[in-house]
C-alpha cells in the first residue's frame, strides 16, 4: 500500500541520515575535536555523558530483541505449542449458539505501558476497573487478566524470565512510588512492544499471539465461539494500539463483532479497522501522549487517503469522543478520581459514563468522519416528491374497509406497516411494532392494534440474524448520497445491533413500510405473558415481511373514465360461475402519478382500457379512501401470471436458443405487450410440459430489466443498458377470484439505496413491478424466469429429526444478504461497483447456498449413511442432481475455479468505495467476470439450469399499462465475453 512505501521511505531517509552523521562524527579530526572536547569536561559531566550513552546504547539493543518474544513463541522455542486462532476456534453449532448465558457482551480490558502483570495493576487502573466493574450492568462480563506485553502472558517478574530480578526491583520501586525512575524502565520496554504490534513485519505474529491469549481468556470466563455474542474491547494507552492490531484475529476467532474503545490511545494506520464495528476514540484535550499517534505513523494522517485508519473514517467507523479539561496520565488524566470537572463529575466518573452509554448505545456525540453536508440544501428525491400525492400516503387509506369479500380478498392473511421504535424502547420491544390492518380470523378485534413483531426465538434464526446484524454510522459517502437525493436509513444513525426487522422499519423517512407476513405466524396475547411489564400482543415470525402495495386486490376489466378528465373508470369484476367479466359494475380511482425528478412517469393511466391486454383483464390493488372508493395502487396483467402459456418450446436445445437469442428480439417494437413462453427440454408434448407445474409447486425466480428509450431516454454510458438482476421465488395458487392456477411472486431484490425508495428485501410482485408510482412494469421491459426443479425446491428428510430445503437455504443467503445491503453493512449506504452490485451479490448469496448445502452432504455422516442405505430412494436421485447442479452453477459464478474471499468470509465490505481497496477490487471482478452483468449472468444460469433438465418459464413485459408515448423499451445489452 501507498501508507508502507510512505512509512519506508520515511526510515530509509532517516538511516541515511543517522549514516551521514556517523560518518561525519568518525572522520579523524571530528573524532579528535570531540575527543578533545570530552577531556575538557568536568568528571560529573563526562558521567552524564556516559550515562546517556550507555541508556542508549540499552535501548537499542533493548528495541533490536524486541520482537524476539514474540518470534520465540511462534518458532516454539519456549517449549509451549503454537497453538493459533484457527487451530483451537470451534465455533458452537446452533444448539450450543442457542445455550443460555447469563452475559449478553464481553468487556475485554488491554492496560497501557505501564502494566507489569496481568493480575496487578497501576493504583490508578485498579481504581477504574473497580469502579468500572461496580457500574457494569450485570449481563456484561469483565475480562481483565491479559497481560498486553506478551504472547506467554507471563509477567516480567515471573521467575522464567532472565532479568527476574531486575523487574521484580523496578516493580516493587514503583508500586511505592509510581514517579519511580525505575520505573520507567517498565514503560520503555512496554513501549517497544507497541511498537512490534504496530510494525508491518514483526506485528502480524505479535497480535496473532496477544489475540490467542484474549480467546483463551474469554473461553476461561465462559465465551462460546460461534454465539454471536459481542465483544468490546478496551484499549488505554498503548493497549489501543495492540487491540487494535488483534481485533481482526480474535474476530475471526470468536465469529462475533467486535468493537474498540480506545482511552488515549496510541494507534498505528494500518490496523484492520475495518474489521471493527466501531472505533470510539477518546481524546483528552490536554493529552499529548496520544497526539503521538498521528505524528509516529503516517497512516493516521489525511494525505494517507487510503491506509486503514482513514479508510475507516471515511466508512463512518471511527468515532472522536472529545474530553475536556483532562489529559493522559493520573493525575490530571481521564481516569483521575480525584479531578472534578465542571459538571460536578470527577473524570474517572465521566470516562465511566461514556463507556456505559457506548455499551447501551445511547452516546450522542458527532463523530468526526461525517462530511460538512447540509441536508437542508439537498436535492428531493423521488419519493419525497411521491410522497405529495396523497394517494402514496399510508394514512390516506383508513384502517377499516368495508369491500365486498365478493369482489375483492386481502393479499395475505397478516398486514400492517412497520414502526421503527424509539431508540428508549428497543430493549422492551425486542423487534418493531406492527400496526395491524389485517388478521386471521380469531384476531379481528386487534385491526387498528399496534402490536410487537419479533422473531422466533430458533437456533437457525438467531444465527442467521446475528450474522446480518449492524451497528449502523453514516459513512461519507452515505451523506453525500442523502444530499444528491437518495433514500438512506439516517434514523438508525449510532444505533447499536440493528436487526433485519429494525432495518426494514428504518428503509423510508416515514414509518410507511407496509407488509405481509410470510410464512408462519405464532400469535401471543398479552394475557399470556407472565411479567405484566412486558404484557403487549405480540406476533412472532420465522421469515422476513413481505413488502405490498395495496391491502386487497380483485379481478377487473378496465373501461372508459366516467367522465373525460377524471381518473375515476368504470370496472367490470370478473365472475367465477360465468368466467367472464360480467360481474358487478363499479368504478374505481385510477389516479395519475407524479413525475420523477428525471420527468419520467412509472405509469399511465390514458388509454388503459385501449391496452390489448384489455379482455383478459387485471389484477388491481388497493384499498378504500376515506369516501370508500376503491384507489388502484398497483395493476398486473391477469395473462402474464396465469398458467396459459403463449407459447411452449420443446427440446434442450431449442429452449437455451430461445432463451440466449430470442427472448429480448423485437423489444421496441413490442412495446405495450407481454409473452408467456414455457421452455420444457424434456418434455414430448405441450400438454405433458404444462401439466408439470401444479398447484402448491414452488420455483426459483430469476428478474432482469432493460432500459428506458424515447424522448426521455435515461443516461446509458456508451450505450449501454446494464439493466438489473435479483433471484426471487415463485408458488403456483389457485387464484381465488378466478379458480385459476397463476404464479404468485416474490423478489428477493438486492437493490442499492435509490432515491425513489425502493427497499432492498422480499417485495411482492404488487410492489416492485405492479406498483403505479414506482413499480417498472410500465416504464421497463422486464423478463422473469421462474425455474422448476424438483431437486432444488423439494423437502428432505433423512431420518435426523428435521427437514432440510435446498430453496430455504437459497432463501435464507438471499433475505442475509438484502438485510446487509439496507445498512450498508453499517455504513448506511451500499454502492455499486465492479465487485457490489445486484448480481454480484445476489449471485454470492446463490454460492453460499450451494456450498452450505454442499458442505452438508459431505460432511454430515448421518446424511451419508441415509444415501447409503436408500440408493435407489427418490430423494438419493434428487440428490444426485442437486450436486450435478451445484458443480455446474459453480462453474458458472466462478469461471476461474478460483473464489472471491469475500463470498468465502463475507466480509463486510457492502459500504466500501472503488478506490478503497483498487487492486483487489480489479481482481476480484477478474476472477468473477461471468456475474458482472446482468443479462450474461441470466442467461448463463438459465442455459445451466436448462442443461440439467429443468423447466423455465419466461414472463416477459414491455411497458405495459396506460399510453405514454415519450418512452420506448430497449432491452439490457448483451455482452457475451
Amino acid at each position: 500500500m501507498a501508507v508502507d512505501r510512505g512509512v519506508r521511505r520515511f526510515y530509509r531517509w532517516l538511516l541515511v541520515a543517522i549514516a551521514v552523521v556517523v560518518v561525519i562524527v568518525l572522520l579523524p579530526p571530528v573524532k579528535r575535536l570531540l575527543a578533545l572536547g570530552y577531556e575538557a569536561l568536568s568528571s560529573q559531566i563526562r558521567l552524564v555523558i556516559d550515562l546517556v550513552r550507555m541508556g542508549i546504547i540499552a535501548f537499542l539493543f533493548a528495541a533490536l530483541l524486541a520482537p524476539l518474544e514474540a518470534l520465540g513463541w511462534w518458532a516454539g522455542w519456549y517449549g509451549e505449542p503454537v497453538a493459533t486462532i484457527a487451530a483451537t476456534a470451534s465455533p458452537a453449532t446452533g444448539d450450543q449458539a442457542a445455550q443460555a448465558s447469563p452475559y449478553h457482551r464481553y468487556l475485554v480490558y488491554l492496560d497501557g505501558i505501564g502494566q507489569g502483570s496481568a493480575q496487578q495493576y497501576l493504583p490508578d487502573v485498579e481504581d477504574f476497573l473497580r469502579a468500572l466493574a461496580t457500574a457494569l450492568p450485570p449481563e456484561v462480563c469483565l475480562v481483565r487478566d491479559v497481560l498486553s506485553y506478551s504472547v506467554m502472558n507471563q509477567p516480567l517478574t515471573s521467575a522464567h524470565r532472565p532479568l527476574a530480578f531486575f523487574w521484580q526491583l523496578a516493580e516493587w520501586l514503583r508500586l511505592k512510588n509510581p514517579q519511580s525512575l525505575l520505573g520507567y524502565v517498565i514503560n520503555i520496554r512496554n513501549v517497544l512492544q507497541v511498537s512490534v504490534s504496530a510494525d508491518q513485519r514483526y506485528g502480524p505474529i505479535y497480535n496473532r499471539g496477544i489475540a490467542q491469549r484474549l480467546y483463551d481468556s474469554l473461553l476461561r470466563q465462559g465465551y462460546i465461539p460461534g454465539s454471536g455474542i459481542p465483544v468490546t474491547m478496551i484499549g488505554y494507552s498503548g493497549g489501543g494500539q495492540v487491540a487494535a492490531g488483534t481485533a481482526a484475529f480474535l474476530k475471526q476467532a470468536i465469529q462475533a463483532p467486535i468493537e474498540l474503545i480506545s482511552l488515549g490511545g496510541v494507534m498505528s494506520g494500518n490496523n484492520r479497522y475495518l474489521q471493527l464495528e466501531h472505533l470510539y476514540h477518546f481524546e483528552g484535550e490536554k493529552d499529548d501522549v496520544q497526539r503521538l499517534g498521528p505524528r509516529m505513523f503516517p497512516g493516521r494522517r489525511p494525505f494517507l487517503f487510503l491506509s486503514y485508519w482513514n479508510r475507516a473514517r471515511r466508512a463512518g467507523k471511527i468515532t472522536i469522543v472529545p474530553l475536556r479539561g483532562v489529559g493522559h496520565n493520573v493525575p490530571g488524566g481521564l481516569l483521575d478520581p480525584n479531578l472534578v470537572l465542571p459538571d460536578g463529575r470527577t473524570a474517572l466518573q465521566r470516562t465511566i459514563d461514556y463507556i456505559l452509554d457506548i455499551l447501551v448505545g445511547r452516546l450522542e456525540l458527532p463523530h468526526t468522519a461525517k462530511a460538512a453536508v447540509d441536508l437542508s440544501l439537498a436535492q428531493p428525491s423521488n419519493y419525497a416528491i411521491y410522497q405529495q400525492l396523497p394517494y402514496n400516503r399510508y394514512d390516506f387509506y383508513p384502517v377499516q374497509q368495508s369491500l365486498s369479500p365478493d369482489t375483492y380478498v386481502p393479499v395475505g392473511t397478516w398486514i400492517g406497516r412497520l414502526i421503527l421504535p424509539r431508540k428508549s424502547e428497543r430493549s422492551q420491544v425486542q423487534g418493531v411494532w406492527f400496526e395491524v390492518y389485517q388478521t386471521d380470523a380469531e384476531h379481528h378485534h386487534w385491526q387498528g392494534q399496534r402490536v410487537r413483531l419479533c422473531w422466533e426465538d430458533l437456533p437457525a434464526l438467531q444465527q442467521w440474524r446475528q450474522a446480518v446484524t449492524r451497528d449502523v454510522y453514516l459513512s461519507e459517502q452515505t451523506q453525500l448520497n442523502m444530499q444528491q437525493g437518495r433514500v438512506h436509513p439516517d434514523r438508525l444513525e449510532g444505533w447499536r445491533r440493528v436487526d433485519p426487522l429494525e432495518s426494514l422499519a428504518a428503509a423510508h423517512p416515514e414509518d410507511d413500510v407496509i407488509v405481509k407476513l410470510a410464512g408462519p405466524v405464532r400469535v401471543m396475547a398479552a394475557e399470556e405473558y407472565l411479567d405484566p411489564e412486558t404484557a403487549c400482543p405480540t406476533l412472532f415470525i420465522t421469515q422476513e415481511p413481505v413488502q405490498i402495495t395495496g391491502r386487497f386486490y380483485g379481478l377487473v376489466q378496465i373501461g372508459s373514465p366516467v367522465a373525460k378528465g377524471s381518473d375515476c373508470f368504470a370496472v367490470r369484476h370478473f365472475n367465477r360461475e360465468s368466467r367472464q367479466f360480467d360481474g358487478p359494475a363499479a368504478t374505481v380511482r385510477i389516479p395519475q402519478v407524479l413525475p420523477s425528478n428525471e420527468g419520467v412517469f412509472s405509469s399511465s393511466n390514458r388509454g388503459l382500457e385501449q391496452s390489448m391486454l384489455h379482455e383478459s383483464g387485471w389484477y388491481v390493488y388497493g384499498a378504500q379512501d376515506r369516501e370508500g372508493e376503491f384507489v388502484v395502487q398497483a395493476i398486473a396483467p391477469r395473462a402474464l401470471l396465469r398458467l396459459q402459456p403463449d407459447q411452449v418450446v420443446l427440446g434442450k436445445q431449442a429452449a437455451i436458443q430461445y432463451l440466449t437469442k430470442r427472448c429480448w428480439q423485437g423489444t421496441a417494437q413490442q412495446k405495450g405487450q407481454i409473452k408467456s413462453v414455457l421452455l420444457a427440454p424434456g418434455e414430448a408434448s405441450i400438454s405433458s410440459a404444462i401439466a408439470q407445474w401444479r398447484e402448491g409447486d414452488h420455483a426459483l425466480l430469476m428478474h432482469v430489466y432493460g432500459g428506458i428509450g424515447g424522448k426521455k431516454k435515461e443516461f446509458a454510458p456508451f450505450g449501454i443498458y446494464f439493466g438489473h438482476f435479483s433471484y426471487g421465488v415463485a408458488k403456483v395458487v389457485r387464484d381465488p377470484l378466478s379458480d385459476d392456477l397463476r404464479f404468485e411472486i416474490t423478489y428477493k431484490q438486492i437493490y442499492t439505496q435509490n432515491s425513489d425508495g425502493i427497499t432492498s428485501g422480499s417485495l411482492d410482485w404488487s410492489a416492485y413491478m405492479g406498483d403505479r408510482q414506482r413499480g417498472w412494469l410500465g416504464v421497463r421491459p422486464v423478463a422473469d424466469v421462474l425455474i422448476r426443479f424438483p431437486a432444488l425446491t423439494a423437502t428432505y428428510d433423512f431420518d435426523e429429526g428435521q427437514v432440510r430445503s435446498p430453496l430455504t437455504g437459497l432463501r435464507y443467503a438471499l433475505e442475509a444478504m438484502a438485510a446487509r445491503y439496507r445498512v450498508g453493512d453499517g455504513t448506511g449506504g451500499t454502492f455499486v461497483g465492479p465487485t457490489n452490485s445486484c448480481v454480484q451479490d445476489a449471485s454470492q448469496a446463490l454460492y453460499l447456498a450451494l456450498l452450505r448445502m454442499r458442505t452438508l452432504m459431505q460432511t454430515n455422516t448421518q446424511i451419508q449413511s441415509w444415501l447409503a442405505a436408500h440408493p435407489d430412494h427418490p430423494q438419493t436421485q434428487q440428490v444426485q442432481q442437486l450436486v450435478h447442479l451445484e458443480k455446474a452453477l459453480s462453474q458458472k459464478l466462478i469461471p476461474m475455479g478460483i473464489v472471491r474471499s469475500d463470498w468465502e468470509d463475507q466480509a463486510p465490505l457492502l459500504g466500501a468505495d472503488l478506490w478503497e481497496d483498487p487492486f483487489n477490487t480489479l481482481y476480484n471482478a477478474l476472477i468473477s467476470w461471468r456475474t458482472l452483468l446482468p443479462r450474461l449472468t441470466f442467461e448463463a444460469i438459465g442455459k445451466a439450469f436448462l442443461q440439467q433438465g429443468a423447466s423455465l418459464w419466461l414472463l416477459r413485459s414491455n411497458q405495459v399499462g396506460g399510453i405514454d408515448p415519450d418512452i420506448a423499451p430497449i432491452a439490457p445489452t448483451a455482452l457475451w465475453l
